[in-house]
């Protein structure tokens, strides 16, 4: 039987960030305290992180928990939530850096 993750926008939110940033799991793990197999599971959706551990990665990208549930949203339903409401929350310098 195969197991198949629940829906993964957080996740891949936190990879995009994470990418945008051009961080390894290993670099999040240096900032942030957490293991890389825990991050690699919440990227994957195998785990969803509670609110202190969402805050310590956003402190480690710079950005606010706001942000990021921002990025999950986009992630969720990106027709609804991509274009110019997008780039004003998230600013054009953050917004380029995950979607251009």
């Amino acid at each position: 039987m195969v197991r198949i993750p629940p829906n993964n926008s957080l996740g891949k939110a936190i990879r995009l960030i994470r990418r945008a940033k051009n961080m390894s799991q290993t670099d999040l793990r240096s900032k942030t305290g957490l293991e890389t197999g825990y991050i690699s599971r919440i990227e994957n959706g195998w785990v969803i992180p509670r609110e202190g551990i969402l805050e310590k990665l956003a402190d480690a990208f710079g950005v606010c928990v706001a942000q990021i549930k921002i990025v999950e949203a986009i992630e969720l339903e990106p027709r609804k939530y991509k274009g110019e409401d997008a780039r004003k929350f998230l600013g054009k310098e953050f917004y380029g850096a995950l979607y251009d």
